[in-house]
């Protein structure tokens, strides 16, 4: 994974969130005040979540890999938020069902060129439930950064 896409600040370990809508509310409003999104970002994310799900019931370790319209972004970049308990998320392949979360991957796009390349990258770490379990385990960000950096 391109380094220049992960950074510390945008790097959340072992947090905890009632609903993907707390998780949202928080997360965007962190990005908003790095300037890293536009105002309009936090509706569009959770109306493309009710219309496109991206909840991924990978495993025993499950991941959400939010991501909007590249208007709203100012950056490319990857958000990523490791979980104490487990949020629920509508299935990419089945709305109608619910997996728990572990881990989420929020991807900001500032150029629509870069979403389908970084999906890709994305989509063959997160099949790998051994590197999830590391994600998962880490205890600091410099750990996840190196883990995402190495992509195993």
């Amino acid at each position: 994974m391109d380094r220049s896409l992960l950074s510390e600040d945008d790097i959340f370990i072992n947090q905890e969130f009632e609903s993907c809508n707390s998780y949202y509310e928080r997360i965007c409003n962190h990005l908003l005040r790095e300037e890293k999104v536009d105002i309009n970002y936090l509706h569009s994310i959770k109306e493309r979540e009710k219309n496109f799900p991206t909840g991924l019931n990978t495993g025993k370790i499950c991941v959400a890999i939010p991501h909007t319209d590249f208007q709203h972004c100012k950056t490319n970049q990857l958000v990523i938020t490791t979980l104490k308990r487990p949020v629920y998320f509508k299935q990419m392949d089945d709305p109608t069902k619910l997996c728990g979360v572990n881990i989420i991957i929020q991807i900001l796009f500032y150029t629509p060129d870069k979403q389908v390349e970084l999906l890709k990258q994305l989509m063959n770490l997160i099949q790998n439930q051994n590197f999830l379990q590391d994600v998962l385990d880490a205890n600091n960000k410099k750990t996840i950064l190196n883990l995402f950096e190495k992509g195993n």
